[in-house]
């Protein structure tokens, strides 16, 4: 019979209590005033109404945007992959050739990734300008540090044995590269490429309200003018291709899991 131990509990008691602290703390700090969502409902209600008539006349505007997100989705995530593959080699710990090397990569994606995508496209958009291309670089660096982990993952999670084989023929690192590694990733380069695809159609509509182009950006102006017909239009436009992204997305895993 397995004895409980009452250290876990006075533990996990403390760890309870300076939640509720901080929780306290947070509510008088930030100045919560619920009844401002009482008072607000009213107006709530209205805009969401409108939300729900759709303004036809936008809708090919809305278009065009939806796809300018989706070709800045879709070059975020080729920069992403061109570029995260070698450096997962050069990352991982059976694969790499020089272990600082490997240190040294696996901090900078770690900065890279703790700043998130949003904050790299107004840096882009303060030094290139508005635009597109500044979503493509912005969406484009967090990729590579998103897919350089993955990948790097994935490819420890292979082991030594087929490496030390070809290694055993006097192979180099790129054909050892080349015969043992990537044949055997293919299928999870090619799911984590499609959930990260996923991810920056996402991303792509979120920094086009700092002016990194895209469907983002022209929401941003329909909700500033306070024309919430149009940006109820484009919100709804932009759930069906999302949700039919996501799709894709699932029936591209779903056959290279099976293949």
């Amino acid at each position: 019979m397995k004895i409980k131990n009452h250290k876990d509990d006075k533990f996990l008691n403390r760890i309870m209590l300076g939640i509720t602290i901080l929780f306290i703390l947070s509510f008088f700090k930030l100045n919560l005033d619920f009844g401002r969502v009482m008072r607000g409902m009213g107006k709530l209600g209205n805009i969401l109404l409108e939300f729900g008539k759709p303004d036809t006349s936008v809708f090919k505007f809305v278009l065009i945007a939806v796809w300018e997100s989706f070709e800045i989705a879709f070059m975020a995530t080729l920069v992403g992959v061109v570029f995260s593959l070698p450096l997962a080699f050069l990352t991982a710990a059976n694969t790499t050739p020089w272990k600082p090397l490997s240190l040294a990569i696996k901090s900078y994606i770690s900065f890279v990734r703790a700043v998130p995508s949003l904050i790299w496209a107004v840096i882009f958009v303060s030094s290139v300008g508005l635009g597109p291309f500044s979503g493509i670089l912005g969406l484009s660096v967090h990729t590579v540090a998103y897919l350089t982990k993955a990948f790097f993952q994935s490819i420890e999670d292979l082991g030594e044995e087929s490496i030390l084989a070809i290694r055993a023929t006097g192979a180099s690192w790129l054909n050892v590269m080349k015969a043992a590694i990537f044949p055997n990733i293919k299928r999870v380069v090619t799911g984590w490429t499609a959930l990260r695809f996923e991810s920056n159609m996402a991303q792509s509509s979120i920094i086009g309200v700092v002016g990194a182009g895209g469907i983002g950006y022209i929401v941003s102006k329909f909700i500033k003018s306070y024309d919430f017909n149009a940006a109820g239009t484009a919100l709804i436009v932009l759930m069906i291709i999302s949700v039919a992204v996501e799709r894709l997305g699932s029936l591209l895993k779903t056959y290279t899991e099976r293949s």
